[in-house]
């Protein structure tokens, strides 16, 4: 819902939107459909999570609903809030942009790898796991158009630095912290119940 709420204002408020605003705005309206990849379809990534975290359950800890949902809704809030600022801080901004982006390839790309290798003797035949279209098709663009801008505008390595910040900041309190907490609870209430692309290599 709130990545269709961001796309209809992207798509009202385009020629009021600065560049950067533009890139964090698109970000607001990819991640959510990310997230659908990952989650919903074919939805799975979960289990992949939790399977390469080397979890005794993959379907209950440390990824499970709340933690899913508390991850993905904190982080699209705070990118909502970086559009608003994105003027005051362009070059943080889109730094934000490219090292989440780029990111989320590499750790579906190398995660892929390691489902691969897991499920070949099962018939895998691909890298492919829930998420790798989106970030390959969607993500990635992002991240070069974000690179594009930082080659043709004044920025200096303290913005560099502060945008890391933000998304090292963001990876340890919506994602460390909530799985190590979930890791030691290991509660059954909010596990997964369907573990969607991987189910027809657990058959």
């Amino acid at each position: 819902m709130i990545g269709i709420i961001m796309l209809n204002i992207v798509l009202i408020k385009w020629d009021d939107l600065s560049f950067v605003q533009r890139l964090m705005a698109l970000l607001t309206v990819a991640l959510p459909a990310h997230v659908c990849e990952e989650n919903t379809f074919p939805g799975g990534f979960f289990y992949m999570n939790n399977l390469d975290l080397g979890t005794e359950d993959p379907y209950k800890y440390p990824q499970n609903q709340l933690s899913n949902m508390f991850t993905n809704l904190t982080g699209e809030i705070i990118y909502i809030i970086l559009v608003l600022y994105a003027n005051q801080i362009p070059a943080i901004t889109v730094t934000v942009v490219i090292v989440f982006c780029l990111a989320e390839v590499v750790n579906h790309t190398r995660a892929g790898v390691k489902m691969l290798k897991l499920y070949r003797s099962k018939g895998k035949t691909t890298i492919y796991t829930p998420g790798t279209v989106t970030a390959y098709l969607v993500l990635l663009e992002l991240s070069v158009f974000g690179i594009e801008w930082l080659t043709k505008n004044t920025f200096t390595w303290v913005d560099i630095l502060l945008g890391v910040l933000i998304v090292f900041a963001i990876v340890v309190g919506c994602i460390v912290i909530p799985f190590v907490i979930s890791y030691r609870v290991k509660s059954t209430r909010y596990m997964f119940t369907d573990n969607g692309y991987f189910k027809k290599f657990d058959r």
